[in-house]
């Protein structure tokens, strides 16, 4: 494919889009679209990764533990490996797409390859309303149901008091819209 051909859609010339020094972070609960909306907002770029954190997370086998009951030890593990893996792309020149559940508390741990770079970084909080990600929840295959649990962390994104300038609802939005939404607005840069 040739990444030169310029192809309008929505206003967006998204083959053409190069890396602008931006660090992508996709959060929010299982069945919200993350790890979907990440993967289609990576695939607009010429060079690109979609780093699902959850598969790093989980290269722990021994001593392995939920990351809702990590005392802090694991996500310090996880997060010093995504800043390896986000720096390698970037000085590669990839355009770094995170998919996580990452809350505000959590991007002080982005700021160290964030400020080494001078990058910015884009915050997205997806969200959708319960029914909907139960819905969704209930659609995947069984070991990737998350039952409760998905439920359990919409209502601790919603206590958290996120600034509503980093969400995004995607109860009736398309995953498309939605990575039309975070290339082109810029209120999700922190």
């Amino acid at each position: 494919m040739n990444y030169d051909i310029n192809i309008i859609e929505l206003g967006v010339n998204l083959m053409a889009l190069k890396y602008d020094g931006t660090i992508y972070i996709i959060s929010g609960t299982c069945g919200v679209g993350k790890s979907s909306t990440a993967y289609k907002l990576a695939e607009k770029y010429g060079l690109s990764a979609h780093i699902n954190a959850d598969n790093l997370y989980h290269m722990v086998v021994g001593g392995q533990v939920a990351p809702w009951k990590d005392d802090g030890t694991y996500i310090k593990l996880l997060w010093t490996n995504i800043n390896s893996i986000v720096e390698n792309f970037i000085i590669n020149g990839f355009v770094p797409v995170i998919d996580y559940v990452v809350f505000p508390e959590d991007l002080c741990f982005i700021k160290k390859v964030k400020d080494k770079y001078m990058l910015k970084v884009k915050y997205i909080v997806l969200m959708a309303d319960e029914t909907t990600i139960s819905l969704r929840d209930d659609s995947r295959t069984l070991e990737n149901k998350m039952g409760d649990r998905s439920v359990e962390l919409l209502r601790e994104f919603n206590e958290k008091g996120i600034n509503e300038k980093y969400i995004i609802n995607t109860t009736s939005k398309s995953i498309e819209e939605t990575v039309l939404e975070i290339i082109k607005d810029d209120r999700f840069i922190i």
